[in-house]
């Protein structure tokens, strides 16, 4: 029992008091004559009585009455030590004053009788049995935590350690996932990437939620939506004869001399004789198309065997056939069907065009609205009229490099687009 009293303590902005030290000062000022308690000790313990008590304590309030013997005396303070020890008023009288205005020093007292008492009366329920330890110590514990402030708002509570900051959390996670140097890593490599590409306060905050546990902090990451971009090529290839090109694939004569020509550059994987009879056949690739969008999906940092997932073949594909399939793919791409690789270069190389011409044009806009704003003399005038024709260049150019992309779209970036 001496140990629940020691632990149960009223902490005050001078020092913590244990519940035998406010008994003792409470005994010491109730002899004294310094402090009046009313009629009936039974109010004390009225709740209505000790939420006046709270509500009645004022702002300046900053230490014990019972830190006034160590200090040196003021001339206010020695005055309130002649008015505490003039004549006291009846039982009634000091009651009532006390409930309406009481003094600073008399405030706290009053909130260190409350604390007394309440624990007191904890501490006699766990000897008498009516208490486990576990709720009386719970109980202590709430009694402790009531504020000391007049206003009866609670303090709020630090956190564990020092009180971090953004900047101290993004400090914390540093550490943990930069590689040392020694080249050791104190997290998976994946999440060392993620936090070198990523947003560092977004996983400070995750990790701090994570209260600073790395185990928990890897687990939480392991599994995050991402919202990513994914593109799918989709081509259409197959055995046309010459006759085939012309009247099912429409093509003209220009794009069938030329997809014939690049077959037999690889005649052994390309070409073949049709086993129902007739013309040779080539190996061609109809039409590529490509889906592009966004997608949101859970990435999750797993290890999987993949399986292929070809569909079965139809009638009997022996081995040697599937072979052959796979020859004619990597003969296709490294020679190119329809579209020659010089088309596709084009192509890739026009938008690269395009897309600078774009970033350049955006440089120059803001390069003059500066001008505009921040310069207004002759010189700026020159200057911006200058950057407005370059613009007005520039803007032309990505037409002409806009309309030739779209011709190539509609032939398919085959030798009739000129690229």
């Amino acid at each position: 029992m001496a140990f629940m009293r020691s632990a149960t303590s009223c902490s005050f902005k001078s020092r913590a008091w244990s519940t035998a030290e406010l008994g003792d000062g409470l005994a010491h000022l109730l002899t004294d004559g310094r402090l009046e308690l009313p009629d009936d000790e039974a109010q004390l313990k009225d709740s209505s009585f000790l939420s006046l008590l709270r509500r009645s304590a004022k702002a300046d309030t900053e230490k014990s009455v019972f830190d006034q013997d160590t200090l040196p005396a003021t001339e206010t303070q020695l005055e309130k030590e002649r008015s505490w020890r003039s004549p006291s008023p009846t039982p009634s009288q000091a009651t009532e004053s006390t409930l309406r205005a009481p003094s600073s020093a008399k405030s706290v007292v009053w909130l260190g009788v409350l604390i007394f008492l309440v624990t007191d009366d904890v501490v006699k329920m766990y000897q008498a049995g009516k208490l486990d330890a576990l709720t009386a110590m719970k109980m202590l514990s709430d009694i402790n935590s009531q504020p000391t402030s007049p206003q009866g708002t609670p303090s709020p509570k630090p956190m564990p350690g020092d009180i971090k900051t953004k900047n101290a959390i993004k400090a914390k996670l540093r550490r943990l996932c930069e590689k040392k140097a020694n080249g050791r890593l104190n997290v998976p490599e994946w999440l060392h990437n993620q936090w070198k590409n990523g947003d560092h306060l977004a996983m400070a905050l995750k990790f701090q939620e994570a209260n600073f546990d790395k185990e928990a902090f890897i687990k939480q990451c392991e599994k995050t939506t991402t919202e990513i971009e994914r593109q799918k090529n989709t081509i259409a290839v197959g055995w046309y004869s010459k006759t085939d090109m012309k009247t099912t694939l429409k093509w003209n004569p220009k794009k069938i001399e030329g997809a014939i020509q690049v077959c037999m550059q690889d005649e052994k994987h390309l070409v073949r004789n049709c086993k129902y009879g007739g013309e040779p056949e080539y190996w061609v690739e109809v039409r590529e198309t490509g889906e592009k969008g966004q997608e949101r999906e859970q990435k999750k940092r797993r290890i999987e065997i993949t399986k292929d997932e070809s569909s079965e073949p139809v009638g009997e594909v022996n081995s040697t056939q599937m072979a052959a399939m796979d020859a004619r793919a990597k003969a296709s791409e490294s020679l190119g069907c329809v579209a020659s690789s010089q088309a596709i270069r084009g192509k890739e190389v026009l938008s690269k065009y395009c897309d600078s011409i774009l970033a350049k044009s955006a440089k120059l806009r803001s390069l003059v609205h500066d001008l505009q704003k921040h310069y207004d003399d002759e010189t700026a005038t020159r200057s911006i009229t200058a950057l407005k024709t370059d613009l007005t260049t520039l803007e032309g150019k990505f037409n002409q490099c806009s309309e030739h992309l779209a011709h190539g779209e509609t032939v398919d970036f085959c030798e009739e687009w000129p690229g």
